[in-house]
Order: C-alpha cells, then sequence, then structure tokens
C-alpha cells in the first residue's frame, strides 16, 4: 500500500510538470506576441494604402504608379519639344547649310574650280567641303556668317572671346576666304565688347627737375593735423624737411 501511494504520487508531480502554465507567469512571451503582431501590421499598412486600378494592393513601384509617372514624363518632354520649336536658335543644320550654298554663288565658285590656294573642294553628302591642313570643313556662304559670328562670340555662352579665340572656334568646323579677317572685324564692331574693354586714358603730368641749391636754400614744407589734444594743447605738426641734406625738423603748432 505504501509502495502503491508513493507511485501516484510521482505520477501527480509528473502530470503538474507537464502541465502548461497560467497567462499570469507567462507574461514575458504575451509580450513578444503582441510586439510582433503590431510589427507585421505596420508592414503590411503601406500595401494596403496603395492600390492599382483592379483593387489589388501594389507598391509605390508598382505598374499604375509608374505609368502615371511616365506619362507626366512623357507629357513635359513634349511640351519642351514643342517649345524648341518655336524658339529661335543660333545652331545651323545641314538642310540649312546646303539651302544657302545652292544660292551662293561664291560657293558655287569654289565648287566648280575644284581647288582654293592648293586646297581641295568637293562636295559630299550635299554639302560643300574644302580639306584644309586641319581636316576638312564646311565652306560657309557669306549669308550665314553672321549667325556664327552671333554663335562664336555674341551669345551669352560664348563669352565675347578676342578675336584669335573666336576665330579659333569658328575654324573648327566651318571655312571661308578672309575668315581670319572677318572675325576681326567682327569682334572691333561689337559694341559691347568696346564698352566693357575702353579705359580712360590716363594723363600722367611732365615731371621737371628742380635745383637742390646750397644747403639750407631750398626747404619742403607739411602740414599735418587736426590732431588730438589735450587740455589745449597743440593740434598741428608742420614738418620742414631740406633738399639737399634730407634734414628734417618738426614743431608741433596750435
Amino acid at each position: 500500500m505504501k509502495m502503491a501511494a508513493e507511485g501516484e504520487v510521482d505520477q501527480t508531480a509528473k502530470s503538474a510538470k507537464r502541465a502548461p502554465k497560467s497567462p499570469v507567469a507567462d507574461k514575458p512571451a504575451v509580450r513578444r506576441t503582441t510586439a510582433e503582431a503590431a510589427t507585421a501590421g505596420r508592414q503590411q499598412r503601406p500595401a494596403q494604402l496603395i492600390r492599382g486600378g483592379d483593387g489589388q494592393p501594389t507598391t509605390a513601384a508598382g505598374p499604375v504608379v509608374n505609368g502615371v509617372g511616365q506619362a507626366r514624363t512623357e507629357q513635359r518632354a513634349g511640351e519642351r519639344a514643342g517649345q524648341r520649336e518655336h524658339d529661335p536658335t543660333l545652331q545651323l543644320n545641314d538642310d540649312e547649310i546646303t539651302s544657302a550654298q545652292a544660292t551662293s554663288s561664291l560657293v558655287q565658285r569654289l565648287v566648280k574650280a575644284g581647288m582654293h590656294g592648293g586646297l581641295k573642294v568637293e562636295v559630299r553628302h550635299g554639302l560643300a567641303l574644302i580639306a584644309t591642313a586641319e581636316g576638312k570643313r564646311v565652306i560657309l556662304p557669306p549669308s550665314l556668317w553672321a549667325v556664327v559670328f552671333k554663335e562664336a562670340h555674341d551669345s551669352v555662352w560664348a563669352g565675347h572671346l578676342r578675336a584669335p579665340h573666336t576665330h579659333s572656334r569658328i575654324a573648327k568646323v566651318y571655312w571661308w576666304p578672309g575668315l581670319r579677317n572677318e572675325v576681326k572685324q567682327w569682334v572691333r564692331g561689337c559694341q559691347e565688347c568696346g564698352s566693357r574693354k575702353a579705359r580712360p586714358r590716363e594723363v600722367v603730368p611732365p615731371l621737371r627737375s628742380i635745383r637742390g641749391g646750397d644747403v639750407g636754400d631750398r626747404w619742403a614744407l607739411d602740414v599735418a593735423g587736426p590732431l588730438p589734444t589735450k587740455e589745449g594743447g597743440p593740434r598741428y605738426v608742420i614738418a620742414a624737411v631740406e633738399y639737399v641734406t634730407r634734414y628734417v625738423v618738426a614743431v608741433a603748432v596750435k
């Protein structure tokens, strides 16, 4: 009987160990579960707020948002393109140059001759070109010279450079007879360059030699003041310098 009672006590103790703990004793586990649920809810919240056209959740980079952004970008690009079509431009295209070359007697004469000053002239892809020492350049007709000058010198991005720099910039693309002289005349006649670069002429008075004479014959005088005083003291200083010996005498006076 005693052994049976001990066996029942052991089984009761084991059952008590296997039994789950009460909610009061497992408070840390409850806190962790609540925190995890709140975190999961916050992570899922953006997907619930952003939905596509079919009502399905989507992200900010989804097809609906990307489609709207792309449409707006294309609209702005179209507006800018339309504005560029109406805005005047200083840059020349091949069609404008070809059309001007066809009506220019200077260009047609060079093309017909085929040479100019030992340089070969040819027509390629509709453009009249000349083979210079630096490479082939487009022969620009006189009707377009002013356009190129404004682009290479007068424009805000050109900087109103001097004639050598302006000539170097134009000569990289275009050529025509007397280009260097034409550039010099254009830069010399630029009113904005003249207003900024003109300097007033400095007038230098003539200097004359002065004989010193004997010691003590000539003195240079100067007066300094008024100076701060104390109780009615001297306010001025008279300085005298002898020309020959550079001897100095200074006296304070009222």
